[in-house]
């Protein structure tokens, strides 16, 4: 999505479009390390997640 967001944004001008793929990368760096959070939970690894957890709510 991301990528067609770019083309299209750079074939019509549309600055909005142009910025869409960084926010796109920016949610899945989020969403990457939320999950790691999530796995080292459930497989016993939970070394602070907790607190890591609380930063993402607070966010």
């Amino acid at each position: 999505m991301s990528r067609v967001l770019n083309d299209m944004g750079r074939e019509y001008g549309n600055e909005a479009w142009l910025e869409a793929p960084g926010r796109f990368k920016e949610g899945a760096v989020i969403i990457s390390e939320i999950t790691n959070v999530i796995v080292a939970y459930l497989t016993g690894e939970n070394y602070k997640t907790d607190e890591k957890l609380r930063v993402y709510a607070l966010n």
